[in-house]
């Protein structure tokens, strides 16, 4: 009995604090979809990755969302490509990332983003966020995150 009640509560604090939404709404200049926003499947690091292969992004997809790559988001390899950032790994969850804008300027993507933090006890757990946008394919792009703070 004691056993089943550990493994109700580790079950509750796993679920409680995944806070992923697949976001399937296009910008409103429609230049770059942003397709995930979770605290979970970042690697941990603070970096940038593009991939412009089919192959690259449903291996991703399939990793992170545990669903077969028949259910990711379509993707043009001759016309787009998918931006992939990855944040430091934070001790506790609960904030939300949200992509506020995405400006493109010759081979530069500047994303404007915000992180609404718990301001209340939060669950203590490692969380690896990470937030992927299909974008405008560009050569040899210069990618920035910017952090906007209200």
């Amino acid at each position: 009995m004691r056993n089943l009640i550990l493994f109700f509560s580790f079950a509750f604090v796993l679920l409680s604090c995944n806070h992923s939404k697949v976001v399937t709404t296009e910008s409103s200049n429609g230049e770059y979809d942003v397709l995930l926003v979770s605290e979970f499947g970042g690697s941990g690091s603070d970096e940038i990755q593009i991939l412009n292969s089919k192959q690259e992004f449903y291996t991703l997809w399939e990793e992170l969302m545990g669903q077969s790559a028949d259910e990711a988001p379509s993707f043009d390899v001759d016309e787009e490509m998918i931006i992939v950032k990855s944040f430091k790994s934070n001790r506790t969850g609960g904030s939300e990332y949200e992509v506020r804008e995405l400006v493109q300027k010759n081979n530069t993507i500047k994303v404007y983003y915000s992180v609404d933090s718990p301001s209340e006890i939060a669950t203590q757990v490692i969380t690896n966020p990470v937030i992927i946008i299909k974008s405008q394919k560009i050569n040899n792009p210069n990618i920035e995150f910017i952090l906007q703070i209200d």
